[in-house]
């Protein structure tokens, strides 16, 4: 999955960037040479205890899995992924449509801004096309792409406290700011209610207390941005 998702983002980003070399190919293949040996060591402890757990996780697991349907889930629809990452990326996914406005406000970015956007950019969008395209399908496989959709969401408030947006981009995100902090104590406790349901356990009063109370601490950031104190709110 991190192969797929992220390598294969990058791989794009060097296409799109004109950054494809040998020199870019060999530090890819570095990466993965690192990455494999950090591995080895698990997956030899794995194969010991397990005979035949490589061949189970790496082949059928992995290859068969996503050329297959044999794997669970194996009967999803393609947009499977879509409200796992809509909804478990909250609050950064919801910033992502401000680069529209970002795009219409004059803001310019020097180069490498430009490409470091393009790089999260490729990792969250082919990373969604690349799990949706797999026949078997599992919502924690989409966790590699919480990462991008942050790091996005963290450069639009950089831009904002540094004075870099214009008011349209401002507006929407103290729109988004306040509808997400404004939604924290609902949210929480709606989520509550569905993990004790799915989970068939029966939560306590301390419980439901403890969950409003965490979710009240979600309007702290909307209170500072509203006193204009957006540092502290960020």
């Amino acid at each position: 999955v991190g192969v797929a998702l992220v390598g294969l983002g990058y791989g794009m980003w060097l296409i799109l960037t004109r950054r494809l070399s040998l020199v870019a190919v060999l530090q890819g293949a570095l990466a993965l040479t690192i990455a494999g040996l950090l591995a080895a060591g698990w997956y030899a402890a794995m194969e010991a205890r397990v005979p035949g757990y490589c061949r189970y996780f790496l082949f059928e697991r992995h290859v068969l899995g996503y050329a297959t349907a044999t794997q669970r889930h194996g009967s999803a629809a393609w947009w499977y992924y879509l409200p796992v990452i809509l909804l478990g990326g909250l609050p950064w996914v919801a910033y992502l449509p401000l680069y529209l406005i970002r795009g219409r406000d004059g803001a310019t970015d020097d180069g490498p801004q430009r490409r470091a956007r393009l790089l999260l950019w490729c990792w969250l969008t082919i990373g969604v096309l690349v799990l949706s395209l797999a026949r078997s399908k599992l919502p924690t496989y989409a966790w590699p792409l919480f990462p991008p959709a942050a790091m996005l969401a963290a450069l639009l408030w950089r831009d904002l406290l540094g004075g870099r947006r214009a008011a349209a981009a401002e507006r929407g995100v103290a729109a988004t700011l306040y509808f997400s902090c404004l939604g924290s104590p609902v949210v929480i406790l709606v989520a509550a209610k569905i993990a004790a349901r799915h989970f068939r356990v029966s939560l306590t009063t301390d419980t439901w207390v403890m969950a409003l109370l965490v979710g009240l601490l979600g309007v702290l950031p909307g209170l500072f941005y509203w006193s204009a104190r957006r540092r502290a709110a960020l």
